[in-house]
């Protein structure tokens, strides 16, 4: 599948986030109320955080529809 048809979601920043984002991969991590570790991948990769599986779902559903439209 090619990343960019592909959505991430994980909860260990080092392996789950940054791991998918230098695959090209978007990626949602669920925080569990812990700060982001390096804000600049929010920012220059689109990184979505999420306090919890819930919020995570949310994010996926918006990503998806996003990019059944591209």
């Amino acid at each position: 599948m090619r990343p960019d048809r592909v959505i991430h979601v994980g909860d260990d920043w080092a392996c789950d986030i940054v791991g998918a984002v230098e695959s090209g991969i978007k990626a949602v991590w669920i925080s569990r109320g812990r700060q982001v570790p390096d804000p600049s991948l929010m920012v220059d990769h689109g990184v979505l955080v999420a306090t919890d599986v819930a919020a995570a779902a949310t994010h996926i559903t918006h990503l998806a529809a996003r990019k059944n439209l591209e």
